[in-house]
Parts: C-alpha cells; sequence; structure tokens
C-alpha cells in the first residue's frame, strides 16, 4: 500500500541489536503474563480470596 520513510540508513549490526531486543522483550511480555496469570491462580486456589471476584465485572 505505501513505504514507511527510512529512518536510518541501513545497517545490519543495528538490524540485528533491534532484533534481539524485539525479541527479549517478547519473552519480558510473556514472563510478566504468565506471573499475572499465576498470582490470579494462587489468589483464587490457594488463598480463597476476592481478587480474582474484584478483577471481574460485576455479575447481572
Amino acid at each position: 500500500m505505501f513505504q514507511w520513510p527510512r529512518l536510518l540508513p541501513r545497517d545490519d549490526a543495528l538490524a540485528h541489536v533491534g532484533q534481539t531486543l524485539h525479541g527479549l522483550g517478547a519473552y519480558v511480555i510473556y514472563a510478566v503474563l504468565a506471573a499475572h496469570v499465576a498470582a490470579v491462580a494462587w489468589h483464587h486456589f490457594v488463598k480463597k480470596d476476592e481478587v480474582l471476584g474484584r478483577m471481574l465485572p460485576p455479575r447481572r
């Protein structure tokens, strides 16, 4: 459809750094998401408190 303007000159070393940081950032997001889901499960099944109920929308 269209071409993005090139902000920096083509540089293979910089492209490798960008790809590495992009991949590591994805793993960080996955780890934070997994920790959050594990914490919700722990609160719901182990502590049996109302943390999950407070996060969900109210029932009608």
